[in-house]
């Protein structure tokens, strides 16, 4: 939305011509498709996961990805119609913030977003030889093994879906800037936040990398995810000033969003 804001590209502007390897569907897709996940295109799971030959542990990162779309040629919906929410939407996004700036995403956001709020620890993992501090793995209940469970691999280095490590500490800093922004109806939390409807007008509750509904009178914006034993979500409750965070590196360990909102909101 930065990328917007100072006019490199628009909404409405059609970013095949920035992403040559969508060529292949042979029809336009306006930004805000891409960012409200209505764009159609296919997520990349499912295709890495029937590939003859594949196994699980196999390493693979954007430029992988890039390839593995650029031979899709079928949308599951088209564009603007409906929500489908897509890992491949990230990734062109990825790719389409460092052909416009010419950085890389992890240095684009560390310039644009973290730096001017003294944040100096959050970063992308775009690169399986790079050290991070303190990372931590996740894992997944085994009963055949004697701890009871097995680790993770690490075998993938894709940003834009996710890819992204910070301390507590740091996840508080972007949190007290999230509310900070909410309250300047001019900021570009409020210009990821606004209405962007279909083709028919309806408008879906997922905005542009946020969800924003309503509980008990009052608004809740969040997003959750979920891949390889990491769970994580998000939750603002704008009105009151309150961020949830859950972070969890087990699969079992999911939250359960609409208990925390009964507990956080009910009297």
């Amino acid at each position: 939305m930065s990328l917007v804001r100072d006019g490199t590209i628009s909404l409405d502007d059609d970013v095949c011509a920035h992403l040559p390897e969508l060529a292949n569907f042979e029809q336009p897709f306006p930004l805000r498709s891409l960012l409200n996940h209505s764009s159609g295109i296919p997520d990349y799971f499912q295709f890495l996961y029937c590939q003859l030959g594949r196994h699980e542990a196999d390493y693979f990162n954007n430029k992988t990805i890039l390839e593995l779309i650029a031979r899709m040629d079928t949308v599951e919906c088209p564009a603007q119609t409906e929500h489908r929410y897509s890992n491949s939407n990230y990734t062109l996004l990825a790719t389409l913030v460092e052909r416009l700036s010419g950085m890389s995403l992890k240095d684009y956001a560390r310039k644009t977003l973290f730096e001017p709020l003294g944040i100096h620890g959050l970063t992308y993992d775009d690169d399986r030889f790079d050290v991070i501090e303190n990372r931590v793995f996740s894992y997944d209940r085994d009963p055949a093994r004697s701890s009871g469970y097995q680790q993770h691999l690490g075998n993938a280095n894709t940003v834009g879906d996710g890819g992204m490590y910070g301390s507590i500490a740091e996840l508080l800093r972007w949190e007290v800037e999230w509310h900070r922004q909410w309250a300047d109806s001019s900021s570009l939390l409020h210009a990821m936040l606004q209405p962007s409807p279909f083709l028919d007008g309806r408008v879906p509750d997922y905005r542009f990398g946020l969800e924003i509904t309503q509980r008990f009178g009052q608004d809740v914006v969040y997003h959750s995810g979920n891949l390889w034993g990491f769970r994580t979500l998000i939750m603002r409750l704008p009105q009151t000033r309150t961020s949830v965070i859950h972070l969890a590196n087990c699969q079992h360990a999911g939250p359960d969003m609409s208990h925390i909102i009964s507990a956080t909101l009910e009297e």
